[in-house]
């Protein structure tokens, strides 16, 4: 970190290395993350799981942000390039003839849950198909 600060004359060689500290860190959770997700594929879901939703197209992740949390009649998801907080999942079954820790099978009718809480609210995903098989996101504060 000095070494950087001499060569671009940077006046404050703590906040450099606080900054290489996170980079560093981030760095390591993101390759952990990585790692994670190599051992999950191809698991079995079952109900109460942490999930993340990926686009099978582009890759990106499904996620609420908090201004769409915020806005009232929010029905729409965000797709982001890399997952946060507010795209891990919990599945939940929404007929309680499941319980926690069965299998999700084809077909069954499920929850999504936020996990991280957003100002305070939990939020629920609710993933439906109309009729001419556009799938639609509702998203429910609790």
């Amino acid at each position: 970190a000095a070494l950087l600060c001499q060569e671009h004359s940077l006046p404050d060689e703590y906040l450099v290395q606080e900054l290489l500290t996170r980079l560093k860190n981030t760095a390591e959770e993101k390759e952990g993350n990585e790692s994670e997700t190599k051992r999950q594929q191809g698991q079995v879901v079952r109900f109460g799981d942490a999930i993340e939703l990926q686009h099978v197209t582009t890759g990106k992740i499904i996620s609420l942000s908090k201004q769409q949390a915020y806005e009232r009649a929010a029905k729409k998801l965000d797709m982001v390039v890399e997952g946060s907080e507010a795209s891990t999942l919990s599945i939940r079954p929404a007929v309680k003839a499941y319980a926690t820790g069965e299998l999700v099978g084809s077909g069954d009718l499920v929850v999504l849950n936020l996990i991280k809480k957003i100002a305070g609210f939990s939020y629920s995903v609710h993933l439906g198909a109309a009729e001419n098989e556009k799938w639609q996101a509702t998203i429910v504060k609790a």
